[in-house]
């Protein structure tokens, strides 16, 4: 189905296999076998020598912002085969999206956007006066001349059409790969309850310590694995010892990847309260390792309770005390049928699945032939 000469670049402001869920999104997407694609990237803050041995004999073109960019992009890319060529933009705000946005519509190159959480409300409402003067300036301009956009979740998908986006929308979740084969550490006697994300008040972890201080069963324990600004992660520390608890949390901090699945296995459930999630990767991840996942209905989990494995509950701190309550006083063999089910419903997001969507997509975006039922025109 893929044309042979079909080129897709991947233009992300910065890349770094320590970063969060946009970095490690995109190098899932540019793992996909069949090697039609490369990435356009700012130096700064980007790991290139750990894309170049990830992706041996792929095109990784490093493009600083200068008043020559547009030259030097042109010349780096196949643009004698344009009309093969799409340019898929992840993020929103930053001047190297605009960048990119506006070189590929002078050129005729079709572009998508994939905003990755950074229009939906809560997003939004930070820094919503910048927000406000960017839009007027150039990011109207830059979502109207798309020729469509990429939501990880109907969630996103609903919220993009809100704002009047009238493009074709696909709707493709963030991939995950196969978690590796780790053996799994278990205390009978101590539930492991497992926070791993960003420290940021959209996270929920000052909600999640709440609840937990107020719950008399002794049998848990929370890991929290992450990093977050200075003065915030601060404050949830002290937060920590006011509540008491520091016996019964670990401030574990930020982990790579192969230490990061450690601490999945040697857990037993996975507690992501936020306030606001376009996807969440750490979910899917969580479910692949066979953790239960309890998540709030700002995020687009709502499958977990249709699937039984796990609660995706109303953010508030007193549905957030009941389920977990509800979790600690289950017995082994309800916890291991959630565990079953969890594994079972991660297979829906192993990038193998997720990497044929995107094929579908780029190839009906160039030849406009049968529309692909993920895609949305409404």
């Amino acid at each position: 189905m893929i044309q042979k000469k079909l080129k897709i670049y991947h233009s992300i402001s910065t890349m770094n296999s320590l970063d969060g869920g946009l970095s490690k999104a995109v190098l899932g997407m540019l793992d996909n076998p069949k090697k039609y694609m490369s990435i356009i990237s700012k130096k700064k803050n980007t790991d290139f020598s750990y894309l170049s041995k990830k992706f041996k004999g792929e095109k990784i073109l490093q493009n600083e912002i200068s008043f020559f960019f547009s030259k030097k992009l042109m010349k780096s890319i196949n643009y004698n085969n344009k009309n093969e060529i799409i340019i898929h933009s992840h993020g929103i705000w930053r001047p190297y999206n605009n960048l990119i946005c506006n070189f590929a519509y002078k050129n005729n190159i079709p572009y998508i956007i994939q905003p990755h959480g950074m229009l939906e409300p809560w997003s939004l409402n930070q820094k919503s006066f910048k927000k406000k003067i960017a839009l007027k300036l150039f990011q109207l301009r830059n979502l109207s001349n798309a020729e469509a956009f990429v939501a990880t979740s109907k969630m996103e998908y609903k919220n993009l059409r809100k704002l009047k986006i009238k493009k074709p929308i696909a709707i493709i979740p963030n991939g995950i790969f196969n978690p590796p084969k780790i053996k799994k550490k278990k205390n009978n006697k101590v539930i492991q309850i497992l926070f791993l994300s960003r420290i940021h008040p959209k996270k929920g972890i000052l909600n999640l310590l709440n609840v937990l201080s107020k719950i008399k069963l002794n049998n848990w324990h929370l890991r929290i694995v992450g990093t977050g600004e200075k003065k915030y992660l601060n404050f949830i520390l002290k937060k920590i010892r006011n509540l008491k608890i520091e016996k019964k949390v670990t401030y574990v901090g930020p982990l790579d990847d192969k230490k990061k699945y450690n601490e999945y296995f040697k857990s037993d459930i996975f507690v992501l309260p936020s306030f606001s999630e376009n996807f969440g990767l750490v979910v899917p991840e969580a479910l692949s390792c066979g953790l239960p996942v309890i998540t709030s209905n700002k995020t687009p989990w709502k499958d977990l309770d249709k699937f039984k494995c796990g609660w995706c509950i109303p953010n508030n701190d007193e549905s957030l005390k009941k389920v977990l309550i509800k979790f600690l006083n289950l017995k082994k063999d309800k916890r291991q049928k959630l565990s079953k089910n969890a594994k079972s419903f991660s297979k829906n997001f192993f990038w193998k699945k997720i990497h044929k969507k995107f094929d579908v997509l780029y190839y009906w975006l160039l030849t406009k032939r049968k529309k692909p039922n993920f895609v949305y025109l409404k």
